[in-house]
């Protein structure tokens, strides 16, 4: 049997691999095959990394603006007190904000990248 399916690749001057699998072997996928799984890889870097970026800066600012509502210099404060004050009435709150949109966007990201694996 073996042998009459090696006379048949060479009749049709073609590989085992080639009759049984079809133009390419299941081990090695083609070029685009492997061009999709690097920009699938690339991407999910990416928005791991934007993901993790905004965590660190929501962490930031709220740190920022713990150290900032303890130093014994800063007595001013509006009715929401003194932490929610350097908060949300300074700087601190756009460094919030870039870290909140910065965290979901790469969340949702993340979360169509699973689905499309």
């Amino acid at each position: 049997m073996l042998e009459k399916f090696e006379q048949l690749c060479g009749v049709f001057s073609v590989s085992a691999d080639a009759l049984l699998f079809g133009a390419q072997s299941p081990a090695q996928p083609d070029g685009r095959e492997q061009s999709r799984r690097a920009k699938a890889h690339f991407r999910m870097a990416a928005v791991v990394v934007l993901a993790a970026a905004g965590v660190l800066l929501v962490a930031a600012a709220l740190l920022f603006a713990l150290i900032e509502s303890q130093q014994p210099y800063q007595t001013w404060y509006t009715v929401l007190g003194p932490y929610a004050s350097h908060l949300f009435c300074t700087w601190r709150v756009w460094l919030l904000m870039l870290g909140i949109g910065m965290a979901g966007a790469g969340g949702v990201c993340i979360a169509r990248e699973y689905r499309r694996l």
